[in-house]
């Protein structure tokens, strides 16, 4: 059952030659049912600066990883702890132990306080009652848990008055936007306590739709320059710099591609050639193979075939990384043989438990929990409005609200073509949308020079 667990530390991270106190928090919160019957835990991990003389007005920066069912580990230790995991350049990171930290040279403390949110059944928070575990694994209640959370949170710290930003990362986005609009008035709200509005959102990563506000557009056409910038890091000679080389294929994509898919066999067969030879030079596939598809481009295949003829397996969270071919391209394992995935989880395991979990004095007998597979599997995605709706709601109440779309180049989970469909298409008011590109992967924060950019950029929102 629930046992209230508070480890405080404190420390000094170096800023851009600033030295700058802080105190951490390890600290976990109840989530009760109506009668006030604990079924669960969340737990957060949080940095304050300490030298402050008033915390009035000092924003606060909530943040989490997705899943549904991962810990906020990634997102803690790759971005928000004052001592981040050493990536890199994000490509050649070590597999095995000796892992390293080292300072977080653009550490937001400057800017805001920081606090990495783990869901129920991840991390350190726990579902108690195991009867209530299909109830707790939607995309409804895991909104309404997190905004409990934050609000016990701003009581225990007293920060009430200090402006909420939260980012999110992967299905952390779709959470964004139910917290969002839960924090100020839903029935999320309802269950949680009075309204409040966001400051800021930021999307890393984004997969905001889940399928629920359908788009009238092929994914092939959306998903092509992704699959074009992994086809240029591998093969930049002749393609000139990459941004433009995505700029054009995303012009390809919907001044010719499109036109071509929705004919199908209107389509004369000179044209469907030159369509496919078009599409051979942003791939690496032969025509003929693109033909026998009937022009359409999988995404999700192009990991295990897009280099296989090179011999090479490519992550689709980031494809940046390689490891050798697949064998049985049908069996793959798009978390267990991805290359991003091998080449990044044990720097972060390792990067916790091994090293930052006992400047807190958590017990090294209780292992973190990063991801709940059992979540997952059962998960109900399904929501009364979709989260897009969501989000356009909360920015239409709050006419202060800001929103930030972190793109990586390299992501061929959640697409910069999406992200561009999305925000092109739903009421989000450009004076306050913020697009900002990395050459990364999902994790925008893996390598160091981008970790630095995205510290930067968010930076630059809060300040705007």
């Amino acid at each position: 059952m629930f046992e209230k667990i508070t480890r405080r530390m404190n420390g000094t991270v170096e800023i851009k030659g600033v030295k700058i106190p802080y105190d951490g928090f390890a600290e976990n919160f109840p989530i009760c049912d109506a009668a006030g019957n604990v079924d669960a835990s969340m737990f957060c991990f949080s940095y304050i600066k300490s030298d402050e003389s008033s915390y009035e007005g000092r924003p606060v920066l909530f943040a989490w990883n997705g899943g549904p069912g991962c810990g906020s580990l990634f997102v803690h230790m790759g971005l928000l702890s004052p001592m981040r995991v050493k990536c890199g350049d994000g490509t050649a990171m070590p597999q095995t132990a000796p892992f390293e930290l080292i300072n977080n040279d653009n550490c937001l403390l400057d800017t805001c306080d920081v606090v990495a949110v783990d869901a129920i059944g991840t991390g350190y928070a726990r579902l108690y009652n195991q009867e209530k575990k299909s109830a707790y694994c939607t995309t409804e209640k895991d909104a309404e848990c997190f905004v409990r959370c934050i609000r016990m949170w701003l009581s225990a710290h007293d920060r009430w008055n200090s402006p909420i930003y939260i980012m999110g990362e992967s299905f952390g986005t779709i959470r964004n936007a139910l917290v969002a609009e839960g924090m100020f008035y839903t029935s999320t709200a309802d269950a949680a306590g009075g309204p409040l509005h966001v400051s800021g959102v930021i999307m890393l990563g984004s997969a905001l739709d889940y399928g629920q506000e359908p788009f009238p557009i092929p994914k092939a056409v959306l998903n092509l320059p992704s699959i074009a910038a992994a086809n240029w890091y591998w093969h930049p000679e002749g393609k000139g710099p990459m941004p433009d080389y995505i700029e054009a294929c995303e012009r390809f994509c919907y001044d010719e591609y499109l036109k071509a898919l929705a004919l199908g066999d209107l389509c004369p067969q000179e044209e469907q050639r030159r369509i496919a030879e078009k599409l051979s030079t942003y791939t690496g596939y032969t025509p003929e193979k693109i033909l026998d598809d009937r022009l359409n481009v999988d995404i999700f295949q192009y990991p295990a075939c897009g280099l296989a003829a090179e011999g090479k397996s490519i992550g689709i969270y980031d494809s940046r990384l390689a490891l050798g071919k697949i064998q049985n391209p049908g069996s793959y394992d798009y978390f267990s043989d991805d290359a991003s995935n091998a080449f990044s989880m044990p720097a972060f395991t390792v990067g916790f438990n091994g090293l930052w979990k006992k400047y807190f004095g958590l017990s090294g007998d209780e292992e973190y929990v990063e991801l709940w597979t059992g979540a997952e599997s059962s998960w109900n995605f399904k929501t009364k409005i979709s989260p897009i709706r969501s989000l356009e709601n909360a920015m239409h109440r709050n006419p202060k609200m800001k929103l930030m779309f972190g793109m990586g180049y390299y992501d061929m989970l959640t697409t910069i073509g999406w992200v561009h469909y999305l925000i092109r298409h739903h009421a989000f008011p450009k004076d306050r949308l913020f697009l900002r590109y990395y050459e990364a992967g999902h994790m925008p924060y893996l390598g160091d020079s981008q970790t630095v950019q995205l510290e930067e950029d968010i930076k630059t929102l809060i300040c705007a």
